[in-house]
């Protein structure tokens, strides 16, 4: 069955591929002499799984779409500008959105800014945990056997992504539509304006480079530790692992490169949000100026 499991060419295996793989692994299990050659040819299809997301976090690190906006700097002119227009002649205008977007721009905002910190504290936990588990796996024996179950823990950041992603996929319609629509479809009145800055403030300096920074590096020694552990598994003769070590290895790569790959569109929904609002800030002063 091992064999089966392996990719066969070069690309990343495919999320179906690695989630039938880990459906699996239970049954492997049950062969144990089939185990340790499972180990070595399954577990490098996970370790490119987690590789393909830190190139993503990579791609965010080089990004120029975060920047100090200066909007509260200005607020107070901003919103006496807006005191000087008439909203309803105003509202025909078209402002700058994200792409297929739909719905109250502050609402959409409110919904990431309650959302930046958790979200991110969720991934640095679980990167820290499975970060002490390969440690401990590669520097303890009985480890190889017995290791601390972390299912619990992936499946609560695993809901808690799914939760995230349906609440802001009701923002965004048909697939392809102009990202440019009329103000009156995106907000009410201009009396939203002093809760729309302060809230594009906190997404940008919530969402900065050091929180990125940080999760690269984390995802970075995940990565060696476990081409560490690939290497031993190949070069050893005697190597020995269970079937719940080799389970919690696999999913613990799967379940944070998925994680990532999760932050990694957050943060560009975020980044893409404040420039929206600032866009829309732009408009407003240069009308009435």
């Amino acid at each position: 069955m091992a064999k089966l499991l392996v990719s066969q060419d070069d690309h990343v295996p495919s999320d179906r591929f690695l989630e039938y793989t880990l459906e699996s692994i239970s049954m492997e299990g049950e062969f144990t002499s089939n185990m340790v050659e499972f180990f070595r040819e399954a577990l490098p299809n996970f370790s490119a799984k987690l590789k393909a997301s830190f190139a993503s976090i990579e791609g965010l690190l080089k990004s120029n779409d975060h920047a100090v906006l200066g909007l509260k700097a200005g607020k107070k002119k901003i919103i006496s500008d807006a005191s000087g227009l008439d909203f309803l002649m105003f509202g025909d205008r078209y402002v700058m959105v994200p792409e297929s977007f739909q719905g109250n721009l502050l609402a959409y905002g409110s919904l990431l800014d309650s959302n930046t910190k958790n979200l991110y504290h969720e991934q640095m936990v679980m990167l820290r945990e499975y970060n002490l588990q390969l440690a401990t796996f590669i520097t303890n024996k009985d480890e190889k056997f017995s290791i601390k179950d972390h299912t619990a823990l992936y499946t609560k950041a695993r809901e808690s992504r799914e939760d995230v992603t349906a609440k802001l996929g009701k923002f965004f319609g048909n697939y392809g539509a102009s990202g440019r629509v009329e103000v009156r479809k995106v907000m009410s009145r201009f009396a939203e304006l002093d809760e729309l800055i302060d809230t594009a403030e906190n997404i940008n300096n919530t969402n900065n480079p050091k929180t990125i920074h940080e999760m690269d590096a984390a995802v970075r020694e995940c990565v060696e530790r476990l081409d560490i552990i690939i290497e031993r598994a190949k070069s050893t003769t005697n190597f020995n692992v269970s079937p719940e070590a080799m389970k919690n290895l696999a999913a613990g790569a799967y379940e944070i490169a998925k994680y990532v790959e999760f932050i990694g569109l957050f943060y560009f929904q975020c980044m893409t949000y404040t420039n929206c609002v600032k866009a829309l800030c732009k408009q407003i002063t240069d009308a009435r100026n």
